[in-house]
Parts: C-alpha cells; structure tokens; sequence
C-alpha cells in the first residue's frame, strides 16, 4: 500500500486501518473526476464509520485501531501512470493531515456518497 510506505516515512505521521481506507476512498473519486478511470477495481461500500474498501479492511484487521507499521507487499510504482502516482500524491497531501476521525467526519457530511447510501448493518455499495 502506498499509503501505508508514505505515512511511515514522514517523521511524526502514521496511519491506522480507518485512515487507510477513507485515504483509498478518495484516490478512487478523484482517479475517476480527474483521469476518468478507475483506480483500482475494489468495490467501496458504506460501513457505519464510512467508506470502506473490504479488502482493506480485512488485510490490516489485525492493527485494530494501532497505526499500520508495514505495508503487506512492497508497493510497485511502476504498476502506476505517472499521474496516477501524482493523484495519490495530491490526495495525500490534501486529506493525510487529517486524523481517523476527522476523515470520518467528511465522509459523513450531508450530500456524500456515503451519506445517500448508507444504510445501518447493510454496507451498501458506493458507487
């Protein structure tokens, strides 16, 4: 995950399971505003604490609500356009300074895609 590899680079930065996967979530809307494909082919479904992506999710189960210390494989950037890697650059650099709870609080806003969707015990798909 490059995000993972990226957060524990940065000195005083860390990233847990929840954070991961908003951080995906929005990679994955602004790969399909800005390049008009998707970034990746994982659904994203609307759990109670937000958007999801259950593959994530499952594979940093583990961490809890710890930050994720390593990434599972060593991330591939040559898997990646260059503007690909620049998008998940960009959306970093804008929502990585936000905590677990702060990405939570956004994706929850009123008018989200998580919000239209979400349903109590249903993880509805988003998108």
């Amino acid at each position: 995950m490059a995000y993972v590899q990226l957060a524990n680079d940065i000195p005083n930065d860390s990233i847990d399971n929840l954070k991961l996967n908003k951080l995906c979530y929005y990679a994955q809307a602004w790969s399909l505003a800005r390049l008009g494909h998707p970034l990746f082919g994982d659904a994203i479904e609307s759990w109670m604490y937000g958007p999801v992506i259950p593959a994530v999710y499952y594979a940093f189960k583990a961490c809890g609500k710890k930050p994720i210390e390593e990434p599972i494989d060593h991330f591939d950037e040559s898997r990646l356009s260059s503007e690909e890697l620049s998008l998940l650059t960009d959306v970093y650099m804008t929502y990585g300074k936000y905590s677990s709870t702060g990405l939570i609080d956004k994706t929850h806003e009123a008018g989200s895609p998580w919000r239209q969707v979400y349903e109590a015990e249903k993880n509805n798909p988003i998108g």
